[in-house]
């Protein structure tokens, strides 16, 4: 479609035959997971299914690791950013797009929680937190690529 000098070619795009679809699919997967948490209306009700899957997936651990325990929160945003962002790292597409639009996304997301979410607050933490989740994986990725190449 495009050739490799076309100007008309997006830039953040590699070449298809460098794109790793697997990791394409992991991706949508984890920002499926990741919107449900982020957007979800917080109820009564809502939680509750994610609350038990969580505590019988982490109850076997040492110490903190309820939802309903102290800076969990903050716990699962960063690594709900971090999986997101390192998945779609992995998939070959470009990191400054990948960074970019996963830190709009994290400072939108508080910003749609707060206005339109019934019963969901945007903190600025929580943005602060995803950001850093943001730079974690980037970091995790760029050494293992660095390591992978040497």
């Amino acid at each position: 479609m495009f050739g490799m000098n076309d100007p008309l070619a997006p830039r953040h795009a590699l070449p298809t035959h460098l794109i790793r679809f697997p990791w394409v699919a992991v991706t949508a997967v984890l920002l499926a997971v990741l919107a449900w948490m982020l957007y979800t209306p917080s109820t009564s009700s809502s939680g509750g299914i994610i609350a038990s899957i969580v505590d019988a997936l982490l109850g076997w651990l040492p110490g903190s690791s309820s939802p309903t325990d102290p800076g969990f929160d903050k716990i699962a945003h960063a690594t709900g950013f971090a999986a997101v962002t390192a998945a779609a790292l992995l998939s070959g597409w470009s990191w400054p797009w990948v960074i970019g639009l996963s830190a709009a996304h994290a400072v939108i997301s508080e910003v749609i929680q707060w206005q339109f979410i019934p019963g969901r607050t945007g903190d600025p933490l929580d943005a602060a937190v995803d950001i850093a989740g943001i730079l974690v994986a980037w970091t995790i990725v760029a050494l293992q690529v660095r390591n992978q190449d040497e």
